[in-house]
């Protein structure tokens, strides 16, 4: 338990500076939930993304780092950003691609793990999961909180647009409803584990 509580106090002392995310800082929309979070002494944030909106190119390795991001936003997407990031098309393979919140969290134990992820359960977190089990500290588990909300589409290839102005704008608008729908479950979330409503 010492161990948890010493490196909960290092992550919580350099997190309003960096955190493990590809962004490398915690996104402004995240903070509600990552301060309940980090409030209950069971448990810390590693790492958390908001959700976001993004077109990237197909990296040819395959490997999702190696993606290189043409357009990226953490709240409601415009139509014509993207659409304007298509104006000169590569032949690699284009994607809009919305993404669902996610959060790393640390657990004290198994048991403040699967209390949390019983929480998640209940408001239809239904892909969280624990990731590893007695990393650093002996007893800490690890879980990955992610929402379900999701596109995915690729809207070019070889060098061309698979789908009109018009489908674009159209999926530009799902992703936008979906985005907003999993930040009201976030909110709904944080609510369920103990959150004020005054955050």
């Amino acid at each position: 338990m010492k161990g948890f509580v010493s490196t909960k106090r290092k992550v919580l002392h350099r997190l309003g500076r960096s955190d493990n995310s590809r962004k490398g800082e915690v996104d402004e929309q995240a903070w509600p939930f990552i301060k309940t979070i980090n409030a209950l002494d069971e448990y810390y944030t590693t790492s958390s993304c908001a959700g976001r909106i993004n077109v990237f190119k197909e990296p040819v390795s395959g490997k999702k780092h190696d993606a290189e991001w043409l357009f990226v936003t953490h709240d409601v997407a415009h139509a014509k950003d993207v659409l304007q990031v298509l104006q000169g098309i590569p032949q690699e393979t284009l994607w809009l691609r919305m993404e669902p919140p996610i959060f790393h969290v640390a657990c004290k134990d198994q048991a403040a793990a699967e209390w949390l992820l019983r929480v998640c359960q209940g408001e239809g977190w239904k892909r969280s999961g624990i990731i590893s089990v007695g990393a650093k500290d002996k007893e800490r588990v690890m879980i990955e909180i992610v929402g379900n909300e999701r596109v995915d589409t690729p809207l070019s290839s070889g060098g061309k647009l698979l789908f009109d102005e018009q489908y674009i704008k159209f999926l530009v608008m799902k992703a936008n409803e979906k985005l907003l729908l999993s930040r009201e479950k976030m909110e709904a979330l944080r609510l369920a584990i103990g959150g004020s409503e005054k955050e």
